[in-house]
């Protein structure tokens, strides 16, 4: 109640100054995210052969992930819906991985930690993406420039 935002991303948008913060600040969860993919397609590049598309798939959403995210840290929020667009494009590719990855190995239990590990940095990144979303709207609302 007293706090206006949570952990620095959810941002109780009043006003301009607090709409470009939140599009500002929206913009790390994309360069994690970016980063998150990248991993990932180094990781099936060395442990998953017979996979060969996923790993340029998962290079270029890196690279667009972390594009997107230093154009939003400087304060372009005409990049937000971009930028919620590729995160979706993101979970999607990672659905595909994971149930090709279901279909493959045997399941266990120590299978399913690592399936919902590499679903915790995604999911977690889109909930804070919102916030930006949300400032990018108000922006949009009320006819600011986006820059």
């Amino acid at each position: 109640m007293g706090s206006d935002k949570l952990f620095g991303f959810w941002i109780d948008i009043r006003d301009e100054d607090k709409a470009r913060y939140a599009v500002r600040m929206a913009g790390l969860p994309l360069l994690v995210l970016g980063a998150n993919a990248a991993v990932l397609g180094l990781d099936l590049a060395v442990k998953a052969p017979e996979m060969p598309m996923a790993v340029p798939v998962f290079a270029v959403i890196a690279v667009v992930l972390v594009f997107v995210a230093f154009r939003m840290r400087a304060g372009r929020a005409a990049w937000v819906p971009l930028a919620l667009l590729a995160i979706l494009s993101f979970l999607a590719v990672e659905l595909f991985s994971s149930l090709h990855l279901l279909r493959m190995l045997e399941p266990s239990q120590s299978f399913d930690m690592i399936l919902l590990a590499k679903w915790v940095v995604p999911l977690f990144c889109l909930a804070l993406a919102f916030s930006g979303f949300r400032g990018w709207l108000w922006l949009r609302r009320n006819g600011l420039p986006q820059g």
